[in-house]
């Protein structure tokens, strides 16, 4: 019998074809509505009442369905509130979007079901934490880079990295690297989302200041978009947002077509483009949660959400869906987002385990297809945050250790910093 869970658990794994009949559609008022319940489920639990806060969690997964977060709370408040039957199904619906629980869920969930039902279950997440792909070492870089957030390959071949801690922007080559931006020269705080632009061979990068950047206070610092010679790492232009960075963080880009630089502002919840010296909004998402990486395909700009999913803006229209899923398909905690072959390929930090997913988009790019595991759990994985696609590959930070750092960029204690692996797929 745990063969054959294995064996269907696999197969959803590796896709996930989505029916139109099947379909969500989140809108901005549903999300309001269910984050409002959610909250006061939380509420509840502080206070004792599990069962107010399990009938409070059904409202909100009523309103988001499939969503795992959610999804999580249910199966654990069904359980401690004897409702086992409940528990099962939640945690069944769990494991079928690919993903496991917290150690605490699975802990309430072995306490309180059946050991037969609970162990057809554990048998489903040990199927889903399972390694999956294959990629190949591109480059390893050492601890005196910390926390490394983007990457940007030229097609050359020549690779770059930026640095959150060390506040760089590094050039690669195999096991060696070498600091081309130090971003305390240019007071820019720490960086993140790196472009290579083969028009002028330059790096475009973004850059802001968060709890982990050292030496500046929370409110201090700047927030915008650079752009530097590939070269020598000599500033050629800068663009500042206005505004606190308690309020904005410009997080990712994209050069798109039409040489077009788009970036998201993961705290103002915007996306902004470069328009001569200035950064303009052109899409207001006050109903997201945390813009993160931006792609263009078939000429349509898509950008993931980390906390409701992947966003289509439409920028003819001036309009900002979310993608339509089936309730088994997870699209939550996708950061690193880009197109390669005709798809959307995810980096989704924000489930258990870490993976990188191709999603295929229906006909009119405005619904999930299909969903396939390219990459997870594989050596080197250790908070997988962005790639970049080439011609001769897709490249990925596989190991930022983002968990690893605290407050002013510290290790946090008992913690040991390994070098950072570039993967490639494909």
């Amino acid at each position: 019998m745990k063969k054959l869970i294995g064996l269907m658990l696999a197969l959803m794994l590796t896709a996930h074809p989505v029916a139109a009949s099947d379909l969500v559609f989140e809108t901005g008022a549903q999300f309001e509505a269910s984050q409002k319940a959610r909250g006061e489920g939380l509420a509840a639990f502080r206070t004792g009442d599990h069962a107010l806060a399990l009938a409070k969690m059904e409202q909100a997964l009523a309103l988001r369905p499939g969503n795992t977060l959610i999804l999580g709370y249910v199966a654990y408040l069904a359980a401690e509130t004897g409702d086992v039957r409940r528990a099962a199904k939640a945690a069944r619906q769990f494991a079928a979007a690919g993903q496991v629980p917290g150690a605490g869920i699975q802990k309430k969930l072995s306490e309180k079901l059946a050991p037969d039902i609970w162990l057809g279950i554990k048998a489903m997440f040990d199927v889903n934490i399972a390694a999956k792909g294959e990629a190949t070492i591109h480059a390893t870089i050492g601890t005196d880079a910390k926390l490394i957030e983007g990457i940007a390959v030229a097609p050359s071949g020549r690779t770059f990295v930026s640095s959150v801690v060390s506040g760089g922007i590094y050039s690669v080559n195999g096991s060696d690297s070498a600091l081309l931006v130090d971003g305390k020269t240019h007071a820019m705080g720490s960086f993140f989302g790196i472009a290579y632009d083969t028009l002028h061979d330059s790096i475009f990068a973004t850059y802001a200041r968060v709890d982990q950047t050292p030496n500046i206070a929370a409110g201090e610092g700047t927030t915008g978009v650079a752009e530097f010679d590939a070269a020598t790492g000599k500033l050629k232009r800068n663009w500042v947002l206005d505004g606190s960075t308690n309020k904005h963080q410009i997080a990712d880009l994209i050069i798109a077509e039409g040489h077009k630089v788009y970036v998201s502002d993961a705290t103002g919840r915007a996306v902004y483009r470069i328009d001569g010296d200035k950064l303009v909004k052109v899409f207001d998402l006050s109903n997201s949660m945390s813009p993160q990486g931006l792609a263009e395909l078939n000429g349509v700009l898509y950008m993931a959400d980390w906390g409701r999913g992947i966003w289509r803006l439409d920028r003819a229209a001036g309009t900002a869906n979310l993608l339509a899923r089936s309730a088994h398909s997870n699209l939550i905690g996708i950061d690193g987002l880009t197109e390669r072959y005709g798809k959307l390929v995810g980096i989704q930090n924000g489930s258990n385990p870490h993976k990188i997913v191709a999603i295929t988009l229906s006909d009119d790019g405005k619904s999930v297809a299909d969903i396939e595991v390219l990459a997870q759990s594989l050596p080197g994985f250790d908070e997988p945050t962005l790639g970049t696609s080439t011609p001769s590959g897709y490249y990925f930070v596989a190991g930022s250790q983002w968990p690893k750092f605290g407050p002013g960029g510290k290790v946090n204690e008992g913690e040991t910093l390994k070098p950072t692996a570039v993967l490639k797929l494909w």
